[in-house]
């Protein structure tokens, strides 16, 4: 199992690659096609008035890197945030079956 610090250099990697150009974060999901930029209610109040504030779309992307393996951190799949949690629950299903 990779090291936490390992995860953490490869998606430090990620976040640079996206930041300067060399890494496209799509806005699609790769598996599921899933629209990455949902509606987010921003449960916020204007502090003038006092109303709610409306529904936004988010400025963070669901859209976020997998890694399949952490020593090529610019190799990842773009996956919506439910894929993503199902790719790490299958894996780890895998990982239990094998020991």
């Amino acid at each position: 199992m990779a090291s936490e610090r390992l995860k953490k250099k490869a998606m430090s990697r990620v976040s640079w690659a996206v930041a300067s150009g060399k890494l496209v974060r799509p806005t699609v999901c790769e598996i599921c096609g899933q629209d990455g930029w949902l509606p987010k209610r921003t449960n916020c109040t204007d502090p003038w008035t006092g109303e709610p504030s409306p529904d936004v779309y988010s400025k963070d992307p669901f859209i976020i890197a997998h890694h399949s393996d952490y020593y090529k951190p610019l190799d990842v799949m773009w996956l919506c945030r439910k894929c993503h949690c199902k790719m790490h629950d299958v894996l780890k299903a895998a990982a239990e079956h094998v020991f």
